[in-house]
């Protein structure tokens, strides 16, 4: 397999814990308190090294915060550039609802890197570049902080002649689009916010991704939605790939787990089909774990060959 890299600005220590019920004003004696790694981009990484791949997450770090994400990272044995920031790194909470089977998830605000973090950042990423095949870029941008920074480590990617993948929103995503990247996967109210279209049907989101590769020069557009799949896009075809039925026990980084299988497949050197295909596979091979684990190898690899079946059995395909 190649060589992946990604990339975390506002990575977070990830809190999960169990509760009878919640209930407001009193003391709630908390317990199954497990401490994850998250972000985007390390999940990805994470999810990558899980399938087998070479995956190696560059990611700020801050604080007591930021020493526990190394220790949790170094545990996990994952490959880790921890960037050292003046902010603290954040934390975020989950608590899962016993009564109700519900999850509440409580998500905070990172520290906004200052002009010296972010260049230091940058100076990390071109250290790695010639040594990948696939460089991702994913997760939020704190508040107050310059979203160009994606912008910036686009440009430098493509400069080494890296394959770019971004899965971010708002204001990210379209700097990061400006610079333009291999590939973006925005999910369905992403490519709401970027085309300012209804997209009612799957003809409307056709056309939105397509405008998007065309506008923007770039290989491909995979609109991740949900429960119905993926749409890949590029400017002259587009394919949905619909996931197997798996029963759901937790979609938290199914989205992670997708881009993952993705990215091992493109740095590996498979087509745009086949990539996208063991993506989806992996998203739901994610929903299929507890809690916040992502995908399981085995899993991924038994999806993936069941969507390869049913597209072979299907009326008029190749046999």
């Amino acid at each position: 397999m190649g060589t992946i890299g990604t990339f975390t600005l506002n990575p977070a220590v990830d809190k999960h814990c169990a509760v009878g019920r919640v209930v407001h004003d009193r003391k709630l004696r908390t317990h199954d308190v497990r401490y994850d790694p998250g972000g985007g981009g390390l999940n990805v990484a994470r999810a990558a090294a899980e399938i087998g791949a070479t995956a190696r997450a560059l990611f700020t770090a801050g604080g007591a915060m930021g020493d526990l994400l190394r220790e949790l990272l170094a545990d996990e044995g994952v490959d880790r550039h921890a960037i050292q920031i003046e902010g603290l790194t954040r934390e975020n909470l989950t608590v899962f609802e016993e009564d109700t089977d519900q999850q509440f998830r409580f998500t905070m605000p990172g520290p906004a890197p200052g002009e010296e973090d972010l260049d230091r950042c940058h100076e990390a990423v071109i250290e790695v570049l010639d040594d990948l095949d696939v460089f991702v870029i994913s997760g939020s941008v704190p508040e107050h902080c310059d979203p160009e920074i994606y912008a910036r480590l686009v440009r430098t990617a493509r400069d080494h002649g890296v394959r770019t993948v971004v899965d971010t929103s708002g204001p990210a995503l379209e700097a990061a689009l400006g610079a333009q990247p291999s590939l973006i996967k925005p999910n369905l109210r992403e490519l709401r916010s970027l085309t300012d279209g209804d997209l009612q049907d799957d003809r409307d989101i056709v056309d939105a991704a397509r405008s998007v590769v065309r506008d923007h020069g770039l290989e491909a557009v995979v609109v991740s939605i949900g429960s119905g799949g993926a749409f890949l896009v590029t400017a002259d075809d587009a394919e949905r790939f619909q996931p197997p039925t798996v029963p759901i026990r937790s979609r938290i980084g199914a989205g992670d787990s997708m881009v993952a299988g993705l990215v091992v497949r493109l740095a590996d050197g498979a087509d745009l089909r086949d990539a996208v295909r063991y993506g989806v596979a992996a998203g739901a091979a994610a929903v299929i774990t507890p809690g916040s684990e992502l995908c399981r190898r085995d899993d991924v690899e038994r999806l993936a060959a069941g969507m390869r079946e049913q597209e072979t059995a299907r009326p008029g395909a190749d046999s």
